[in-house]
Protein backbone atom coordinates (compact mmCIF):
# COMPACT_ATOMS: atom_id res chain seq x y z
CA UNK A 1 0.00 0.00 0.00
CA UNK A 2 2.52 2.24 1.21
CA UNK A 3 4.42 2.00 -2.53
CA UNK A 4 1.47 2.55 -4.46
CA UNK A 5 0.59 5.88 -2.39
CA UNK A 6 4.21 6.71 -3.22
CA UNK A 7 4.03 5.82 -7.03
CA UNK A 8 0.90 7.92 -7.03
CA UNK A 9 2.26 10.98 -5.55
CA UNK A 10 5.38 10.44 -8.05
CA UNK A 11 3.31 10.77 -11.09
CA UNK A 12 1.11 13.78 -9.80
CA UNK A 13 4.61 15.60 -9.20
CA UNK A 14 5.42 14.89 -13.16
CA UNK A 15 1.92 15.81 -14.34
CA UNK A 16 2.65 19.07 -12.36
CA UNK A 17 5.82 19.13 -13.32
CA UNK A 18 4.99 19.19 -16.68
CA UNK A 19 2.15 21.28 -17.09
CA UNK A 20 4.15 24.00 -15.26
CA UNK A 21 6.59 24.03 -18.57
CA UNK A 22 3.74 24.41 -20.75
CA UNK A 23 3.58 26.80 -23.53
CA UNK A 24 3.62 30.10 -21.93
CA UNK A 25 1.34 32.85 -24.06
CA UNK A 26 3.74 35.82 -23.21
CA UNK A 27 7.21 34.41 -24.96
CA UNK A 28 9.94 36.79 -25.21
CA UNK A 29 10.02 35.87 -28.89
CA UNK A 30 8.28 38.49 -30.92
CA UNK A 31 5.73 37.31 -33.35
CA UNK A 32 5.61 37.74 -36.90
CA UNK A 33 3.67 40.81 -37.40
CA UNK A 34 5.75 42.80 -34.45
CA UNK A 35 9.36 41.98 -36.15
CA UNK A 36 8.02 43.29 -39.75
CA UNK A 37 6.48 46.36 -38.63
CA UNK A 38 7.49 48.78 -41.26
CA UNK A 39 6.94 52.51 -42.00
CA UNK A 40 7.08 54.15 -45.60
CA UNK A 41 9.43 56.77 -46.10
CA UNK A 42 6.08 59.03 -46.89
CA UNK A 43 4.28 58.12 -43.82
CA UNK A 44 7.98 59.10 -41.83
CA UNK A 45 8.46 61.87 -43.27
CA UNK A 46 4.82 63.30 -42.09
CA UNK A 47 5.78 61.58 -38.64
CA UNK A 48 9.22 62.71 -38.09
CA UNK A 49 9.38 66.64 -38.46
CA UNK A 50 13.30 66.71 -37.82
CA UNK A 51 15.68 65.07 -40.53
CA UNK A 52 19.53 65.98 -40.09
CA UNK A 53 22.16 65.65 -43.25
CA UNK A 54 25.46 64.53 -41.98
CA UNK A 55 28.56 62.37 -43.35
CA UNK A 56 28.21 59.20 -41.06
CA UNK A 57 26.12 59.19 -37.87
CA UNK A 58 28.37 59.70 -35.13
CA UNK A 59 28.52 62.28 -32.12
CA UNK A 60 31.44 63.93 -33.43
CA UNK A 61 29.94 64.39 -36.69
CA UNK A 62 29.27 67.69 -37.92
CA UNK A 63 25.51 68.48 -39.43
CA UNK A 64 24.93 70.24 -42.75
CA UNK A 65 21.28 70.78 -42.60
CA UNK A 66 18.48 70.34 -40.49
CA UNK A 67 15.32 70.16 -42.60
CA UNK A 68 11.55 70.47 -40.70
CA UNK A 69 8.73 69.05 -42.42
CA UNK A 70 5.99 69.89 -41.53
CA UNK A 71 1.89 70.29 -43.72
CA UNK A 72 3.68 69.08 -46.76
CA UNK A 73 6.39 71.51 -46.53
CA UNK A 74 9.98 71.56 -45.72
CA UNK A 75 12.16 73.94 -44.38
CA UNK A 76 15.87 73.49 -44.93
CA UNK A 77 18.30 75.26 -42.32
CA UNK A 78 21.89 75.62 -43.44
CA UNK A 79 24.23 75.17 -39.95
CA UNK A 80 27.80 73.88 -41.35
CA UNK A 81 28.82 76.73 -40.76
CA UNK A 82 27.68 77.22 -37.11
CA UNK A 83 30.08 74.48 -36.77
CA UNK A 84 27.19 71.60 -34.99
CA UNK A 85 27.91 68.06 -34.14
CA UNK A 86 25.10 65.27 -34.26
CA UNK A 87 26.20 65.38 -30.22
CA UNK A 88 24.74 69.04 -30.29
CA UNK A 89 21.00 67.73 -30.22
CA UNK A 90 21.05 64.70 -28.08
CA UNK A 91 18.37 65.18 -26.15
CA UNK A 92 16.41 67.83 -27.51
CA UNK A 93 12.56 67.98 -28.53
CA UNK A 94 11.77 69.08 -32.03
CA UNK A 95 10.55 72.14 -31.09
CA UNK A 96 14.38 72.82 -29.19
CA UNK A 97 16.23 71.64 -32.18
CA UNK A 98 14.05 73.97 -34.30
CA UNK A 99 14.45 77.10 -31.72
CA UNK A 100 18.02 75.89 -31.97
CA UNK A 101 18.79 75.67 -35.91
CA UNK A 102 16.62 79.47 -36.46
CA UNK A 103 19.44 80.75 -34.41
CA UNK A 104 21.98 79.19 -36.97
CA UNK A 105 20.26 80.29 -40.41
CA UNK A 106 18.31 83.06 -40.54
CA UNK A 107 17.65 83.24 -43.93
CA UNK A 108 15.93 79.20 -44.38
CA UNK A 109 14.75 77.67 -47.92
CA UNK A 110 11.03 76.81 -47.43
CA UNK A 111 9.28 74.70 -50.60
CA UNK A 112 6.49 72.08 -50.61
CA UNK A 113 7.92 68.60 -51.80
CA UNK A 114 7.67 65.93 -54.03
CA UNK A 115 8.54 62.19 -53.27
CA UNK A 116 9.68 59.98 -56.59
CA UNK A 117 11.08 56.86 -56.83
CA UNK A 118 14.28 55.35 -59.19
CA UNK A 119 12.94 52.29 -59.69
CA UNK A 120 15.15 48.58 -61.14
CA UNK A 121 15.34 47.63 -64.32
CA UNK A 122 11.81 45.88 -64.20
CA UNK A 123 10.01 48.95 -63.21
CA UNK A 124 7.98 47.09 -60.54
CA UNK A 125 11.01 47.39 -57.86
CA UNK A 126 11.68 50.78 -56.08
CA UNK A 127 15.48 51.04 -54.99
CA UNK A 128 15.97 54.33 -54.06
CA UNK A 129 14.14 57.73 -53.31
CA UNK A 130 14.19 61.26 -54.31
CA UNK A 131 12.73 64.31 -52.02
CA UNK A 132 12.75 67.45 -54.19
CA UNK A 133 11.74 70.95 -53.58
CA UNK A 134 8.65 71.60 -55.73
CA UNK A 135 9.63 74.98 -56.75
CA UNK A 136 13.13 75.48 -56.26
CA UNK A 137 13.84 71.78 -57.55
CA UNK A 138 16.43 71.48 -54.19
CA UNK A 139 17.14 67.98 -54.02
CA UNK A 140 16.80 67.17 -50.70
CA UNK A 141 17.89 63.68 -50.41
CA UNK A 142 18.44 60.79 -52.59
CA UNK A 143 18.86 57.62 -50.94
CA UNK A 144 18.11 54.33 -49.68
CA UNK A 145 16.30 53.60 -46.37
CA UNK A 146 19.40 52.80 -43.86
CA UNK A 147 19.81 50.64 -40.46
CA UNK A 148 18.88 52.21 -36.66
CA UNK A 149 22.05 54.37 -35.25
CA UNK A 150 22.45 54.93 -31.64
CA UNK A 151 24.36 58.16 -30.69
CA UNK A 152 24.56 58.86 -26.97
CA UNK A 153 20.98 58.03 -25.86
CA UNK A 154 19.06 58.73 -29.14
CA UNK A 155 18.38 56.77 -31.44
CA UNK A 156 18.53 57.56 -35.50
CA UNK A 157 17.15 55.71 -38.59
CA UNK A 158 16.81 57.22 -41.96
CA UNK A 159 18.10 57.43 -45.36
CA UNK A 160 22.17 56.29 -46.94
CA UNK A 161 23.37 57.84 -50.16
CA UNK A 162 25.86 55.66 -51.24
CA UNK A 163 26.86 52.34 -49.96
CA UNK A 164 28.96 52.44 -46.64
CA UNK A 165 28.53 54.22 -43.55
CA UNK A 166 30.71 57.06 -44.51
CA UNK A 167 28.21 58.02 -46.73
CA UNK A 168 25.59 60.87 -46.58
CA UNK A 169 23.03 60.24 -43.98
CA UNK A 170 19.69 61.31 -43.94
CA UNK A 171 18.31 60.74 -40.03
CA UNK A 172 15.74 61.67 -37.79
CA UNK A 173 15.61 60.68 -34.29
CA UNK A 174 13.36 57.47 -33.50
CA UNK A 175 11.62 55.95 -30.74
CA UNK A 176 13.58 52.50 -30.25
CA UNK A 177 10.47 50.65 -30.75
CA UNK A 178 9.44 52.32 -33.92
CA UNK A 179 9.04 50.55 -37.21
CA UNK A 180 11.85 50.34 -39.40
CA UNK A 181 11.58 52.61 -42.97
CA UNK A 182 10.79 51.15 -45.94
CA UNK A 183 10.99 52.48 -49.59
CA UNK A 184 7.28 53.38 -50.54
CA UNK A 185 5.57 50.51 -53.08
CA UNK A 186 5.29 51.84 -56.53
CA UNK A 187 1.74 52.04 -56.94
CA UNK A 188 1.58 54.57 -53.51
CA UNK A 189 -0.64 57.23 -54.84
CA UNK A 190 0.98 60.98 -55.28
CA UNK A 191 4.55 59.70 -55.69
CA UNK A 192 6.43 59.86 -59.18
CA UNK A 193 7.96 56.61 -60.29
CA UNK A 194 10.18 57.15 -63.06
Amino acid sequence: MKKKIVSILAVCMTVLAISACGNNSESDVPNEQEATKQETISEALKTHKIWYVTREPAKDSRVWYVDYYDDGKVTRYYVLDAKVEMGDFTGLSDEEVLKKVKTMDDSPETDSYILSLKTDDTGNTPILVKIEGQDTGTIFHESTPSRSYTIYQDTYQGLTQGTGVADDQYITKIKEDEPMFILDGVDTEGIEVD
